[in-house]
């Protein structure tokens, strides 16, 4: 988006002068539709200030028109401005009282000045007072790592100017309305600048959002704030989500393979001109998805090709106000179309490297197997024995296999389901039947060292699921319940607290973080986690008891 303060003001005048029939001075025209206009759409693009100067003008020029105090006040919240937004949407409640935006609004900024914040260096989180402690208490250590992390010159090289606000909002109708002004969200968590709101990651009434890894969440929504204020919230939509998402630094989910695969076969990859588009106008339901994954995927291949600093040189430019053409020709030294044309052949040999497509001159599975629906296991065996690496052909030999065993993995399935892990590292199906195996002690005898390796092997396997789950916590505990068995303490704790980071208000994943401390002789992590449980759980006097005895054992 091009910005030009100039050109703007001299339209302004010219639109005065048509509305008045003639030239006059700003300050005598009467009309604030234009202003009004100009700053909506500033707002829209995160201008806070100038947008702000905008809707001013235009409240002043008819002071009894809601509107623009109406959408001064929102953006106002958006800018983390809570004061002068109370006082901009009072004014909006006494001209339009039945604006329910405005109303949503002016009743939670309210009541965020009644929430209680914790401060670091870098952060503030705000929480209401009451359970929403046991989480906000544990926050800024956390969120200080990911400030280090993602400020630093190997990722993103830039500090915003003043400490991010993060909001733990205690249900999803006031983390909607902190984004929105309206009471539904699709999402869980948003970053509008300076301000992170998030809702509280527990299930329970008026909570949708339900168990998320809060700290890959923030981290995602962190990204935003820094890549926002880099480029004065310039950056195309498409970028700042691409750089959100290739910044958590995690895996790519399977479901997201799939969905750029089947994008990448039908010819339906999101070119320059649409995907930032289908963000905010998604035409089929899997359009937002595809566009965040293929936007991670381009960032990847833009880093991989050019360099880390190329994303952080366009941000410059794109803070410049300069279009996304010409930064990618400055850049880049290529145009946006013949990036998008380089990118997809180098995504082919992606999709080939992870068996989500067929190398040149490997032959389609209909081609090996004409009737799937009636094909036998002699049949796939001699198909594999030509070529014995074709992932789909494996995939196909699991099926099959599966079938003939009722429908629950067995020990004689191992080797195909090992093979097909070579042939489609990124399918997490094989895993999750090679992890259940492992340990219900299928892949040897469970006795003495073989026991061990039960272990061992069900800990890759569970290691490589839990690095792609968001929401549950189940992979995560039974990691720590591995890793303790094999006496390696550390990272049974380790994955006590990845467990804790999804599940922080599930009492059950608090027992276990409190029952891996006392095996690892951390009484004040136990002590912690037993507080913890004590707020979460007022009614069990058990935890009181137990807090009790550790306390007792620290003093010795």
């Amino acid at each position: 988006m091009r910005f030009d303060t100039e050109r703007t003001e001299s339209l302004l005048a010219a639109f005065d002068a048509l509305n008045a029939g003639g030239a006059v001075a700003a300050e005598d025209a009467g009309s604030p539709e234009a202003l009004f206009a100009v700053g909506k759409a500033l707002s829209e693009a995160r201008q806070y200030a100038e947008a702000a100067d905008y809707l001013e003008r235009a409240a002043a020029r008819l002071p009894t028109l809601a509107a623009p105090w109406i959408e001064l006040g929102l953006l106002e919240m958006q800018a983390g401005r809570d004061l002068r937004a109370k006082d901009a949407l009072q004014k909006a409640g006494a001209l339009d009282p039945f604006n329910v935006r405005a109303r949503n609004s002016l009743a939670l900024v309210e009541e965020i000045g009644t929430y209680s914040e914790l401060e670091s260096e870098h952060f503030v989180v705000r929480y209401k007072p009451g359970v929403d402690e046991v989480l906000a208490g544990e926050m800024l250590p956390v969120l200080e790592a990911i400030y280090a992390d993602v400020c630093g010159p190997e990722m993103f090289d830039h500090e915003p100017s003043v400490p991010t606000v993060i909001e733990v909002m205690p249900d999803h109708a006031s983390f909607a309305v902190r984004i929105t002004g309206m009471t539904q969200i699709h999402t869980m968590a948003a970053a509008t600048g300076p301000v992170i709101a998030m809702e509280a990651p527990r299930s329970g009434p008026g909570n949708k959002a339900g168990p998320y890894d809060w700290a890959r969440t923030v981290r995602h929504e962190y990204i935003h704030t820094v890549t926002l204020s880099r480029t004065r919230n310039r950056i195309p939509h498409w970028f700042t989500e691409a750089a959100a998402v290739w910044g958590e630094g995690l895996p790519r989910r399977a479901e997201w393979w799939t969905l750029l695969a089947q994008a990448y076969r039908t010819g339906t990859l999101f070119d320059m001109d649409t995907i930032s588009l289908r963000f905010v106008r998604p035409i089929k339901p899997t359009d937002r998805t595809q566009a965040y994954a293929q936007g991670d995927w381009m960032y990847e291949y833009m880093v991989e090709r050019f360099g880390v600093e190329a994303p952080l040189a366009l941000m410059d430019l794109y803070a410049e106000g300069l279009s996304e053409q010409v930064a990618m020709e400055r850049v880049l030294e290529i145009s946006p179309e013949r990036f998008f044309e380089d990118f997809k052949a180098w995504a082919h040999g992606e999709l080939v490297d992870v068996g989500m497509m067929l190398g040149e001159g490997v032959p389609k599975l209909g081609e090996l197997i004409p009737d799937p629906e009636s094909v036998s296991r002699e049949d796939v065996e001699a198909s594999l024995a030509e070529h014995p690496g074709h992932p789909d052909l494996l995939r196909v030999a699991v099926q099959l296999e599966l079938r003939d065993a009722g429908g629950e993995p067995t020990a004689g399935m191992v080797p195909v389901l090992e093979r097909y892990v070579d042939a489609c590292p990124v399918d997490p199906m094989p895993r999750r039947m090679l992890a259940r195996l492992a340990l219900e002690g299928q892949l040897g005898d469970a006795e003495g060292d073989s026991g061990k390796e039960n272990l061992a092997r069900a800990i890759e396997h569970l290691e490589f699921l839990d690095a792609r789950e968001m929401r549950s916590p189940a992979y995560a505990l039974a990691l720590a319940e591995r890793y303790a068995k094999l006496g390696r303490m550390d990272e049974a704790w380790a994955k006590a607290m990845r467990a804790r980071m999804i599940a922080p208000f599930d009492a059950a994943t608090r027992e276990q973080a409190a029952r891996i401390a006392l095996l690892k002789g951390d009484l004040a992590a136990a002590e912690h986690e037993l507080q913890a449980l004590a707020v979460l759980e007022p009614d069990r006097e058990i935890h009181t008891r137990r807090l009790e005895a550790i306390r007792a054992k620290m003093a010795g």
